[in-house]
């Protein structure tokens, strides 16, 4: 899941700091979850999913099921 997470952040050309604001956590936080090393409640899994424009299934279980892109 971290390795999913960081991997799209980088995909998408975004920096800790703006990905961070969509679900309203510290860039420490985002950090610490890219590294494995927190875990998360749901409401932000799903806004980081809907920030990365895939589905809290692929972020969890890796289902390849991409949203329609979108600009931040």
């Amino acid at each position: 899941m971290a390795n999913r997470i960081m991997s799209l952040r980088l995909s998408k050309n975004l920096s800790r700091e703006k990905l961070a604001e969509k679900p309203n956590i510290s860039v420490q936080f985002l950090a610490d979850i890219e590294k494995g090393g927190k875990n998360m409640i749901v409401t932000t899994l799903r806004k980081l999913s809907e920030a990365l424009f895939v589905t809290t299934d692929y972020i969890v279980n890796g289902k390849k099921l991409h949203l329609p892109f979108r600009k931040m």
